[in-house]
């Protein structure tokens, strides 16, 4: 029991400090100065925002297990030039919901009612792992309020056809120990919560050809050659939007937003700062 335990917590803390890389004096996901609590589709979420509010909103969405912090390589390249708006989502970090709340569809919700409530129309997004199929859900959902996205390592069904067998086994070991402290009643950790966020990535996402085919906005799709996801799954997605890019990162793993985020955010801004165009195909022989 205690070996689980400290597993456990170890895997937390291992998520917790993966932001720690950037240099930054900005205390992200702990700003007091600029954090707030609104009241959204019956959850108590935390947002900071960061930027001139003339500027072209970018809201940035984190991953899996992870917090506004974990975007902060991002937030701090990109706060110069944009209006950005980062969140921690229902049941993940700061913010708060109902136990089984947990769903890609209700977080799509939720990140358009943080709009709302910023009274924002439309943003464009950064999305890293769940933050990439939140983003996704977004654009097929509520296609007037996201005008162009970029989407890390995201997948649109749960299984060994998208996601690699390694990960999928690492995360059901994690949910079988989650099981085991819930039913002995262990209240070191809020093992309820990691529960949903492991059971989310489980059962989840389930989108289909028809609900990629509604992104008509531009969508650049990353990935890295060493990727939680498939790159073929990647490809996949890539191929079935009307309007993308594909930019996979040699070299690197899931990390690459924190291990290569000069490259990264490079050629995210290029993708966001100009005009979207896809070069028409060249054969060797053309001039």
């Amino acid at each position: 029991m205690m070996r689980n335990i400290f597993f456990l917590i170890f895997f937390l803390n291992v998520l917790a400090v993966s932001s720690q890389n950037c240099n930054t004096e900005i205390p992200f996901g702990e700003n007091e100065d600029v954090g707030v609590f609104a009241r959204i589709n019956g959850a108590k979420i935390y947002l900071e925002s960061y930027g001139d509010p003339e500027n072209q909103t970018l809201l940035i969405i984190h991953g899996s297990g992870q917090s506004i912090a974990d975007m902060s390589c991002q937030i701090t390249h990109f706060m110069e030039n944009y209006h950005i708006i980062a969140a921690d989502s229902r049941l993940h970090g700061k913010s708060q919901g109902k136990i089984n709340e947990l769903t890609y569809t209700q977080l799509a919700k939720d990140y358009v009612s943080i709009m709302d409530y910023l009274s924002i129309g439309r943003v464009f997004v950064i999305g890293y792992g769940d933050g990439a199929n939140i983003a996704l859900e977004m654009a097929s959902r509520f296609p007037n309020r996201v005008s162009k996205m970029v989407v890390s390592s995201p997948n649109l069904r749960p299984g060994n056809d998208a996601v690699k067998q390694k990960e999928i086994d690492a995360n059901a070991k994690l949910l079988t120990q989650t099981e085991e402290l819930i039913f002995n009643n262990d209240t070191s950790e809020d093992w309820s919560r990691l529960r949903n966020q492991l059971e989310l990535v489980k059962f989840q996402p389930n989108m289909s050809k028809s609900d990629v085919d509604k992104i008509k906005i531009p969508v650049l799709v990353v990935a890295s050659d060493n990727d939680f996801m498939k790159l073929e799954h990647v490809v996949e997605i890539y191929n079935n939007l009307e309007n993308a890019q594909l930019f996979v990162i040699p070299n690197s793993n899931y990390n690459y937003i924190k291990d290569e985020s000069v490259f990264y955010n490079y050629i995210v801004e290029k993708f966001l700062d100009e005009a979207f165009k896809r070069k028409n195909y060249q054969t060797r022989l053309s001039k």
